[in-house]
This record gives structure tokens, sequence and C-alpha cells, in this order.
């Protein structure tokens, strides 16, 4: 889950990822049975030739990633800017499960950020329980909406947050925007992609269904800062799951989707 970010001052392009041994299994990394080394780490590469050339990662793990989190990951999709220059990702991570995990008891969202435009990184707040991927958005008032997947059976609804801080801490957490569900063994939720206008309305995409498929990838918008949306589109009607949307500078939004019959893109 790569998460770029431009640094138009520099003209420089920042890469965070994260790594882990390739004999590592989510589920023995969960349960804290690999060591450090073989585990989840975080790394950032930086590019001032636009994506041709890449420094050597530096690691990050040291910065990030607090005792007790075995699963880590940054991503998927975009950081933001606030309009004080502050730089903030979206994360996750999960503790070790005390007995057989059910999942979504251990996971939570959190941001990272970076006042220095990249230069260091700290934690931000945590999310709610059983929060997973998310996407961000910066409010008109300052606040910045966490938009995030729910892992938390039976699920069927997103889980948002407002900070009013900066990410450093989250308010109270509430559902909106339907999302696949999974009542059985495999996680529920699925990945979804948000922006906001300078006016601040929001525009999100995801599969907009409660069933156990991932499909009908829609767009969606609020004007009331997350608390209520409406439908749109429907963008794509068939299998569609992990979807990206962004701002252009003309003003339409561009979006891409991955429609996993026959593992297809869909751009749009």
């Amino acid at each position: 889950n790569p998460v770029p970010i431009y640094i138009r001052e520099r003209r420089e392009l920042l890469l965070l990822f994260c790594s882990n041994y390739g004999s590592s299994g989510e589920r023995e990394i969960r349960y804290g049975k690999v060591k450090p080394a073989a585990g989840r780490r975080v790394w950032i590469s930086r590019s001032s030739t636009m994506g041709r050339n890449w420094s050597t990662p530096e690691e990050l793990t040291a910065q990030v990633k607090q005792a007790g989190w075995t699963w880590y990951a940054v991503g998927p999709g975009g950081a933001i800017r606030l309009r004080n220059s502050t730089l903030l990702v979206p994360a996750t991570h999960a503790s070790k499960p005390r007995r057989r995990e059910v999942h979504g008891k251990y996971d939570h969202s959190h941001v990272l950020f970076s006042h220095d435009l990249g230069g260091t990184w700290r934690v931000g707040g945590v999310a709610a329980t059983g929060t997973n991927e998310a996407t961000l958005a910066e409010l008109p008032n300052g606040g910045v909406l966490l938009n995030a997947r729910n892992l938390v059976k039976p699920g069927g609804q997103r889980v948002l947050q407002v900070s009013s801080d900066g990410g450093g801490s989250w308010g109270a957490s509430w559902n909106a925007l339907r999302e696949p569900r999974n009542p059985f063994f495999m996680p529920s939720g699925c990945h979804g992609s948000m922006v906001s206008t300078r006016r601040g309305r929001l525009f999100y995409s995801g599969p907009d269904t409660n069933s156990t498929r991932r499909v009908n990838v829609s767009l969606s918008s609020s004007n009331d800062g997350g608390r209520s949306w409406s439908l749109i589109s429907r963008v794509h009607t068939g299998p569609s799951a992990y979807s990206s949307i962004c701002r252009l500078p003309t003003g339409p939004r561009g979006a891409d989707s991955d429609a996993r019959a026959g593992e297809r893109s869909v751009q749009l």
C-alpha cells in the first residue's frame, strides 16, 4: 500500500510504504510469531526526478510503530496536506490477539503526521476499535475527517470520526455509507476514497452494497461534514473493490477502480 506525496516547494516525491519477509504471513505477524526484522516495517523513499529515480529507503519503523503493535500498514490511497502544511498519512495497526482472533477487535486506524514536509514523522491519534484502511479530508473549519473501513462484524457501514487538533486525537464516531459485510470469517468492509473541495463538499467512492460481494462502486457526496451522504452515480455495477478519486486542476474529479472479474482496472 504505497502512499505518494508531492512536495511542490521542492518538486520532490515522497513514497511511504511497508515491508515484511516473504516467508512471514499476516496471521503469524499479527500473533507476534516472527522476529521484528521479519515483521512489518515502515519506510520512506524520495525522488527529485518525478519518479524516475528513487533514494535508498530510510526506515521509519522506530518513529511510527509503537510497542505492542504487530500488524502495520500505511494507506492505501493518498496522504493529505492541511492548510498549515502539515502532512497526514492514513495508516492502520493491530495488536497481538490475546486469544483466538476476532477480526476488528484488535484493529485501529491512526494517522502519521509531519510538520516539516516529510523530514520527520510522528504517530497521531488512534481511531475507534475495528477501524482499518482509512481515507482523510480537511473540513472548512480546519477539522480532519477520517472515513474508515469497518472490520467489526457484522459491519455494513463505514466508521467516521473528526479530529479538531490536526489528527492528534479523534472525537466520537458515527456510521455512514454502505459497504460490503461478511458475517463469517473474512474481514468486512472495503477500502474507499474521499476528497474535499475548497468549499467543503465531500466526495466518496466505494462499493455501495451490504452484500458479501464487492460490487457497485459508486460516487456519493456530503455537504455537512460527512454526517449524511447522497448517492450521485453508480459508476460500475459489476465486481469492483478498491477505488481512488482525486481532484483535477480543472475541477472535475478523476477515479480509478479495480474490478475483480479478471483482475482488470476500470478507469472512469
